[in-house]
């Protein structure tokens, strides 16, 4: 209960004890009205307070349940971005947010254990006569159960965008990758899988130190990638130039 309203009831109590003493000890009729008085404003004070701090927890609890909706609605919102960025419904691939957190990490590993460790950003260039959105859904989707299949278990294959894929290679030098590449044209081509792939290559430490520099080095091969391709069903690779 509230401090306030135990004190108005106190010098309610009081201000009761005083009247009934008065009236039965002395018949001072100035007690009688003074303690009347201290009950009066006693009682008063006691409701009053009563009221207003049922009013304040009224209001206090709506805020609260406000707060908590607005809490959840963020909560539910960040699980559902994170979601995404995270894992890619189409593939079961792990996103682009996957791959920059784990490939800062593997970085750390290969300075640890003084190897190479190989970035491939690749990109599918489908036909433009059927650059469908179904098409493209059901492409991607293959094409990744392809790459998966072609890679070892301890590579690291994420989609990173609509068409385009980000695989790190640990203890792997830059040859090690094009021949990663080479081994699933290879696989493609025994699956009757026409599709082109530009590829661009970087490796740690030969052409950046970081994750970003790794990734960044490797976009700009794979720009050049696409500026090289002659025609479809090829696969295109280029390997980021060794000027950090």
């Amino acid at each position: 209960m509230n401090f306030k309203v135990l004190g108005g009831l106190f010098v309610g109590l009081y201000a009761l004890l005083l009247i009934v003493s008065a009236v039965v000890v002395s018949s001072n009729y100035f007690l009688v009205i003074l303690g009347t008085s201290f009950f009066v404003i006693a009682v008063l004070l006691g409701v009053g307070t009563t009221l207003l701090g049922i009013k304040k927890e009224k209001y206090l609890n709506q805020k609260i349940t406000q707060l908590e909706k607005i809490y959840r609605a963020k909560i539910t919102a960040s699980q559902k971005i994170t979601s995404q960025h995270l894992l890619d419904s189409e593939t079961g691939l792990a996103g682009e947010a996957f791959f920059d957190l784990a490939l800062q990490t593997r970085i750390a590993t290969a300075k640890r254990q003084l190897w190479p460790t190989t970035v491939l950003l690749l990109e599918i260039q489908p036909d433009n006569e059927i650059n469908k959105v179904e098409y493209n859904n059901q492409l991607v989707t293959s094409f990744a159960s392809l790459v998966v299949k072609n890679f070892r278990e301890s590579d690291l294959v994420c989609r990173i965008g609509e068409l385009s894929f980000g695989i790190s290679l640990d203890n792997t030098s830059k040859e090690g990758g094009v021949w990663a590449i080479e081994k699933l044209q290879q696989t493609m081509l025994k699956h009757n899988f026409k599709v082109s792939i530009a590829v661009g290559i970087a490796t740690y430490p030969t052409h950046g130190f970081s994750s970003q520099n790794l990734i960044t080095q490797a976009r700009l091969a794979l720009v050049k990638a696409y500026s090289v391709q002659t025609s479809s069903g090829t696969t295109s690779i280029e390997i980021a130039s060794e000027d950090k």
